[in-house]
């Protein structure tokens, strides 16, 4: 009897010392959760009176329109993931319409570059931004003036891609994906709208943060 039992107990024991080594490979033992997807640079900014957009530039900053962060000290930013962080305004200029955010939670959304290079007409971009309900989504379009001030803006940009209310404070993006811009308003005739946009310069936004 004690020959089978040990025999027995010697079995199980082998059986353990087998199966061991697979046991990680096939995840028996490990519960780390994956890491957060990554979210695209490009997001939306938000207060309980309305909406606007926004971009990462790095490092946590986020630029936005001044008249999108108004008084406010904090701003809730949402990113293509649907998750929503406290970004805390830093300056907002209403003289160009230009805010910087700091955002502690931008470890996994992505960064876009700010170019501080001189627009040209004819230039071709992308803009992005939150028209009315529509998130994170762009329009196509070119640079159709010289830079100028106009209205209540210093300095800004004529743009001829659709340019909606919501997409104030979003990114202008050239072709090689650097913001040269951020999104300040949109002309508005008798009728309504026209497909008019403006947007402040990258160039002018550099000056503001001692970039250039």
């Amino acid at each position: 009897m004690r020959l089978h039992l040990v025999g027995a107990v010697a079995a199980v024991l082998l059986c353990a010392l087998i199966a061991a080594p697979f046991a990680a490979n096939i995840g028996i033992v490990s519960t780390a959760s994956p890491p957060p997807s990554m979210a695209s640079a490009f997001l939306k900014v938000s207060d309980p009176m309305g909406h606007g957009s926004g971009v990462h530039i790095g490092n946590g900053y986020v630029l936005t329109a001044a008249h999108v962060v108004q008084a406010n000290k904090t701003m809730t930013v949402t990113d293509t993931e649907h998750r929503t962080m406290a970004g805390e305004v830093l300056w907002a200029n209403t003289e160009y319409d230009i805010a910087l955010l700091r955002l502690p939670g931008a470890s996994y959304v992505e960064s876009a570059p700010l170019s501080c290079a001189k627009n040209y007409v004819g230039q071709l971009v992308k803009a992005y931004g939150n028209p009315q309900d529509l998130e994170f989504v762009f329009t196509f379009g070119q640079v159709n003036g010289a830079a100028r001030k106009w209205a209540v803006w210093r300095e800004v940009v004529p743009v001829d891609a659709a340019v909606i209310p919501g997409q104030s404070g979003g990114a202008v993006v050239d072709t090689q994906g650097s913001v040269i811009g951020i999104t300040v308003g949109v002309m508005i005739w008798q009728y309504g709208l026209t497909g008019q946009g403006f947007f402040v310069p990258g160039s002018a936004i550099c000056q503001l943060m001692g970039r250039a």
